[in-house]
């Protein structure tokens, strides 16, 4: 059974369940906060609070918006926040997942392992056992407020990661409408 859950918090997300039977459910939360712009350490505290709210509602996934690792509109700060995947930010909340027994969605500017000049708008997929994956923003906007080009290179491969709760595929926010 494939199910397309919607468009929460800037993503796109596609989950396939296993079997056929409707009895098997996952239970998505969708916690669309605000965001401390250029705070990690608030931002992940805050991401801590929801999670275990969402835990505590029986959620086996919960999804926070895009670039929620540091707020959206960081600018020329991005530099000093973009991490590697996984890093710090990831260990921090793949702690959070195995302690609470849950899947998270988040964003934050990705650093590239390769080369410390390119930044990938980037949301990782953690779980219960650690780090699953991450998904690059293909579709970069250039038009009215948005200068994601400016900041960010596009990615170039869409993901399907294998789960407990099932399949998930996602998108970012722009990507939806290619």
């Amino acid at each position: 059974m494939e199910k397309i859950l919607g468009y929460p918090t800037s993503y796109k997300i596609h989950i396939t369940q296993k079997g056929n039977s409707m009895k098997e459910k996952t239970t998505l939360a969708l916690a669309q906060i605000s965001c401390k712009r250029g705070s990690k350490k608030e931002n992940i505290q805050k991401m801590q609070k929801y999670i275990k709210k969402a835990k505590k509602r029986n959620a086996q996934l919960i999804v926070f918006p895009e670039l929620s690792l540091t707020g959206y509109t960081i600018r020329d700060q991005i530099y000093e926040l973009a991490e590697t995947v996984p890093g710090p930010s990831t260990k921090a909340l793949e702690k959070i997942a195995e302690k609470e027994g849950i899947h998270i969605i988040f964003g934050m500017p990705e650093l590239s392992q390769k080369t410390h000049a390119v930044i990938y708008n980037t949301a990782v997929l953690i779980g219960p056992k650690g780090y699953i994956g991450k998904y690059r923003k293909m579709y970069l906007p250039t038009h009215s407020v948005f200068e994601e080009k400016r900041y960010f290179r596009q990615g170039y491969t869409p993901e399907v990661f294998e789960t407990e709760v099932g399949k998930i595929g996602i998108m970012i926010c722009y990507d939806v409408f290619f």
